[in-house]
């Protein structure tokens, strides 16, 4: 009831939101605002993971709304309040730019993570192809995160017949919304150490190079960031500890007439604590859709391992199959059907939701969503 509520809240500031702006949006273009959302429905043949279970259900909706407003010529303000299913009414992002050039910028506030191809649209799925993201970005293995507080530069640079490179740096602090943070590979060997409580304070400092080549339409992309962890207990088993966590992700990006291809590499390096070796965890996939008119079939083949130490054992890795087909309904609204071939059980493992040992090796998933912008 108070996750409908939270939906049904955000539903009405946007609904209210556009009315207040429209008047003003008449006469001048200070002020833009924009909503998007999805509903989805999934059902799993085994390993229940996220919303999906051997119960189909539709209760998994996200809905947001981004406003921007210009406070001069060279300064804007933008922010996105978001709700879900599972998740309270939030601000995921909200800074201010600063254009000191056409081709340099600064941004100070809560900012979008720049990493990858999908992390900086990833709550906008009428942007993206399938249903689900691809499993590189799974928050449950702790690849991505959200947003970070604190200041990024962006620089522009025109390589003339070579195509076109943006840089973009920042420095700050992780933003979640969940706390305490607990993120080690093992947690298993944690628990049998009875932890009530374990938290990280996470100093980030990264950046993210784009070429977009003299190719028409393709892209490369290669981000890398590093957090310092700071690590405590109360019950006085592990003291204050501190180690750097490492990401980096290098993408391929191709979009051109019927042909849309995406394909990265996902690699994670998380420090180990009290004696427990480091964490090293890797995924990558290979899209490819072909949009034809209103149609879109897609497939992917994604493949993660969240412990190489383990890389043979199904509660470590998960390579997945997927097969779709999207359908645009309207310029603005589209619906999408698919479904998953897995083989090991890592991200229901790694969210909690399937034991250790205890999952099916070989198991489906198949997901239905209907999203929309406006």
């Amino acid at each position: 009831m108070n996750r409908t509520r939270n939906t049904l809240a955000l539903a009405g500031l946007a609904v209210t939101t556009l009315a207040a702006l429209s008047p003003a949006r008449a006469d001048d273009d200070r002020f833009s605002v924009h909503g998007f959302g999805n509903q989805d429905y999934s059902k799993s043949t085994s390993n229940s993971f996220g919303q999906s279970g051997p119960t189909g259900t539709w209760d998994n909706n996200f809905l947001g709304l981004v406003t921007s407003v210009t406070i001069n010529d060279k300064s804007k303000l933008w922010a996105q309040l978001q709700a879900t299913t599972t998740e309270n009414v939030r601000f995921t992002w909200m800074f201010v730019d600063y254009a000191i050039t056409d081709d340099l910028t600064v941004k100070a506030g809560r900012i979008k993570f720049p990493y990858g191809i999908y992390n900086e649209y990833i709550d906008t799925r009428a942007l993206q192809m399938s249903v689900g993201k691809p499993l590189a970005y799974s928050e449950e293995a702790d690849f991505a995160y959200d947003a970070y507080n604190g200041v990024g530069v962006d620089y522009n640079i025109d390589l003339s017949h070579y195509g076109r490179l943006t840089l973009q740096g920042f420095a700050g602090n992780i933003y979640t919304p969940d706390a305490p943070l607990f993120t080690p590979a093992y947690p298993n060997q944690f628990q049998m150490q009875n932890l009530e409580s374990f938290t990280n304070d996470l100093h980030v400092i990264g950046g993210k190079v784009t070429w977009e080549t003299p190719y028409p339409g393709l892209r490369l992309l290669l981000s890398a960031n590093q957090t310092k962890v700071e690590s405590t207990a109360d019950n006085g088993q592990i003291p204050n500890e501190q180690g750097f966590e490492n990401r980096w992700i290098a993408s391929v990006d191709f979009v051109r007439d019927n042909l849309d291809v995406k394909a990265e590499f996902n690699h994670h390096k998380y420090p180990g604590q009290d004696g427990f070796p480091d964490e090293v965890s890797h995924a990558w996939y290979l899209q490819v859709g072909l949009p034809l008119g209103a149609w879109t079939p897609y497939t992917r083949y994604d493949s993660v391992i969240t412990d190489q130490n383990q890389s043979s054992n199904p509660s470590y890795f998960q390579r997945t199959i997927v097969v779709g087909i999207n359908r645009r309904l309207t310029q603005n609204m589209n619906f999408r059907v698919e479904d998953n071939f897995n083989h090991g059980y890592a991200l229901p493992v790694s969210a909690g939701e399937t034991e250790i040992g205890t999952g099916k090796l070989n198991w489906q998933l198949f997901a239905a969503q209907l999203n929309f912008m406006f």
